[in-house]
C-alpha cells in the first residue's frame, strides 16, 4: 500500500476564490498518478484536491471515512479488474460519480463502463487539463441532479455490516449469528454474508455442517488479489441468498492480519447488501480493526451476574475503541420473566437499554435440531429491527417475540 498523499491544482491566485473539490484517484500505476497531478495542475477551471489509493479495497475504506465529490477509477488494480472494479465502486459509493480512466486499447471496456453506471470515461494521456477538469465537474453536476429526481430505477444500496459478539462464552452469540443471517436473507431477499471472523474458535462451521476445506484464513492471505472467482471458491452458499465464510477450528493465522481484514471486510462491502460477523466473545486482537468497519454492534449476553458483569466491561471497552451509544445494541439471550432483573434494572447496570430479547429455549441447551418457534420469533423479530420493517421493544418490560 502507497502512503496516501494530497495535492492542489493550482489557480492564479489574483482570480476569485474558487471552491476546493476533492477526488479519489484509484490508480497503481505511479506514472499515470503523477500524470493526472500534472495535468490538473496546469488548468485555471477549478481547484482539486486529489487523495490517492492504489487499489480498491483501500479506495472503498477511504470512502467509508471521507467525503468526496467524484472517484477517478482505473479499472485494472491489483485487487480488482474490468466491468468487476466499477461494479463494487458503484456497491459501496452508489451516490459518488465515477469517472473511468482507461487505455487506448481498453475504450471498448471503457463504454461498456458508462453503460453499467459510470459517468463518463477518459484515454490516459489524451485528455488535457482543462478537458479532464471539465469531465469531473461536469459528471459531479449530472450525478447531482440524478439523485435530485426520483430515480425511475433502484440504485444500488450500500452495504450494512453488523457483528454479534459475546459478553463471555457461552451465552449462544454464534447459534444466534447462524439464524439471524439466514432470517436477514429470507426477510429481505437481498444477499447476505455471514463471516466466522472468531478465529479461534471457528464454531459457525459446525453449527451449519460446513466442514470448509478452504475459507477465512485463504481469503486472508489472499486479500490483496481476491476477486470475485476466488472468492466463490471459498465460501459456501448454505442456501439462496446466503454465504457462508468460514473458519476451521484453532486456525489462527501466523502473520498480523490488520490489513488484509481491512481489506477483505472492504472487498465484501462491494459484493454482498449485508454481512454479518461473528466475533465471538469477549474482547481480542483483531476487534479493533473489525470495529472499524462496522454500522452496528450487537453485544450478546444472558442474564447470569458473570455475563453481565463481563457486559459492562465489553461495552466500556467498546465506547473506548470508537463504538458509542447509538451503534452498539444490547440483546439478552435466554431471558426469562423470573429474573430479579428487569429491562429498566439492566439498563442502569449497563448504561445501554435492551434492544431486543431472545426467551430461553432449553432444546437449543440439548442441541435439538428444530428449536423452538418462539425462539425463531425472536430471531426474525431482530432481522426485522437490523432491516427497519419493525420497532424495539419497549425498554420498562420484558417482550417475547
Amino acid at each position: 500500500m502507497t502512503e496516501n498523499s494530497t495535492e492542489l491544482a493550482l489557480i492564479d491566485p489574483r482570480s476569485k476564490p474558487v471552491p476546493t473539490t476533492k477526488i479519489l484517484l484509484v490508480e497503481d500505476n505511479p506514472g499515470d498518478v503523477r500524470m493526472v497531478r500534472e495535468t490538473l495542475a496546469g488548468q485555471n477551471l477549478a481547484v482539486f484536491q486529489v487523495i490517492t489509493a492504489d487499489r480498491l479495497g483501500e479506495a472503498m475504506i477511504r470512502l467509508r471515512r471521507e467525503r468526496f465529490e467524484a472517484v477517478l477509477l482505473d479499472l485494472s488494480l491489483p485487487d480488482a479488474r474490468d466491468l468487476d472494479t466499477l461494479r463494487r465502486m458503484r456497491r459501496s459509493a452508489p451516490a459518488i460519480p465515477i469517472v473511468v480512466m482507461t487505455g487506448l486499447a481498453d475504450e471498448a471496456l471503457a463504454i461498456k463502463a458508462v453503460n453499467e453506471g459510470a459517468e463518463d470515461y477518459l484515454v490516459k494521456g489524451e485528455a488535457d487539463g482543462v478537458a479532464l477538469a471539465r469531465r469531473l465537474l461536469f459528471a459531479i453536476e449530472r450525478r447531482r441532479g440524478s439523485w435530485a429526481r426520483p430515480a425511475n430505477d433502484a440504485h444500488p444500496q450500500m452495504c450494512k455490516t453488523l457483528a454479534l459478539i459475546g459478553s463471555k462464552g457461552g451465552v449462544g452469540t454464534s447459534t444466534i449469528a447462524c439464524h439471524l443471517g439466514a432470517a436477514l436473507g429470507e426477510k429481505t431477499g437481498e444477499q447476505v454474508l455471514l463471516a466466522d471472523l472468531d478465529l479461534a474458535c471457528g464454531v459457525l462451521g459446525f453449527l451449519l455442517e460446513v466442514e470448509p476445506k478452504f475459507g477465512l484464513l485463504e481469503a486472508l492471505e489472499n486479500a490483496g488479489k481476491l476477486d470475485i472467482d476466488l472468492w466463490k471458491s471459498l465460501v459456501h452458499n448454505k442456501e439462496p441468498g446466503l454465504d457462508i465464510i468460514a473458519t476451521k477450528f484453532g486456525a489462527l493465522p501466523e502473520t498480523d492480519i490488520v490489513e488484509p481484514l481491512q481489506r477483505l471486510l472492504s472487498f465484501v462491502r462491494g459484493i454482498y447488501r449485508w454481512v454479518i460477523a461473528d466475533l465471538g466473545s469477549g474482547y481480542h486482537k483483531n476487534l479493533p480493526t473489525a470495529l472499524e468497519d462496522l454500522d452496528l454492534i450487537c453485544l450478546v449476553t444472558t442474564m447470569e451476574l458473570a455475563a453481565l458483569r463481563q457486559a459492562r466491561l465489553m461495552i466500556e471497552r467498546l465506547k473506548r475503541l470508537g463504538g458509542n451509544a447509538d451503534t452498539i445494541r444490547l440483546v439478552i439471550n435466554e431471558a426469562s420473566k423470573r429474573s430479579a432483573f428487569t429491562p429498566g434494572n439492566l439498563e442502569e447496570m449497563l448504561g445501554l437499554p435492551v434492544w431486543a430479547t431472545i426467551p430461553r429455549i432449553p432444546e437449543l441447551r440439548e442441541n435439538h435440531p428444530a428449536p423452538a418457534p418462539a425462539f425463531g420469533a425472536a430471531v426474525n423479530r431482530i432481522a426485522s429491527l437490523i432491516a427497519g420493517t419493525a420497532e424495539a421493544a419497549p425498554k420498562k418490560k420484558w417482550r417475547y417475540f
